[in-house]
């Protein structure tokens, strides 16, 4: 098996990065859910239901960015705890 090295800096910098993408993904879903539903009574309000309707399907299509959301939660929770053995096994060894 090879040897795992790791700077818990980078470690770190991994984490921080995967949390700001799954903030990311929750901002830009939050902002087109909001913003949709104005979106489908415009359609609506002016005849074009077609159009209303299948931007409100696409809408309801959206919760995959909210998986992708927790999927970099996850890596940010794993990069910030592996960052943080890492700083606790240097410290045992100066």
């Amino acid at each position: 098996m090879a040897e795992f090295k790791a700077d818990a800096d980078t470690l770190e910098q991994h984490g921080f990065l995967h949390h700001r993408i799954a903030q990311h993904y929750r901002s830009v879903y939050d902002r087109l859910i909001s913003g949709g539903g104005s979106v489908v009574q415009g359609f609506n309000s002016s005849e074009h239901q077609d159009a209303a309707s299948d931007y409100q399907r696409w809408l309801n299509s959206l919760t995959p960015l909210l998986d992708q959301a927790s999927v970099h939660d996850s890596w940010a929770e794993y990069f910030t705890g592996l960052a943080q053995q890492v700083r606790l096994l240097e410290g045992q060894f100066s």
